[in-house]
């Protein structure tokens, strides 16, 4: 059995531990690979910071992002959104900036 050593799951072969590795969030953590999302509201701006396993969900989030961008929908949806991916175990996020 291989061990990852970001997040301490268990392997049988070295190619499931690769596969493993493209994915795993704490991997992710350590080497800073977080999708960061501008958010501003007035004078105000932020940055949401998200690692997800799933890029169908960063893809998801990429597709509101410009939504926001846009104009087309308020912050508070955008991080409502984001929220309830979290909720849902889809992500972890972090929030720099204020």
């Amino acid at each position: 059995m291989i061990t990852c050593k970001y997040c301490g799951r268990k392997w049988r072969n070295m190619q499931s531990l690769r596969m493993h590795l493209r994915f795993c969030p704490e991997r992710k953590k350590v080497r800073n690979n977080w999708v960061r999302f501008t958010i501003r509201d007035g004078s105000r701006s932020a940055t949401l910071c998200v690692i997800s396993r799933s890029p169908k969900t960063i893809r998801a989030l990429e597709d509101q992002h410009r939504l926001l961008i846009g104009g087309q929908m308020d912050p508070v949806f955008f991080l409502g959104i984001a929220e309830g991916f979290r909720l849902q175990g889809l992500i972890e996020t972090r929030l720099e900036g204020s």
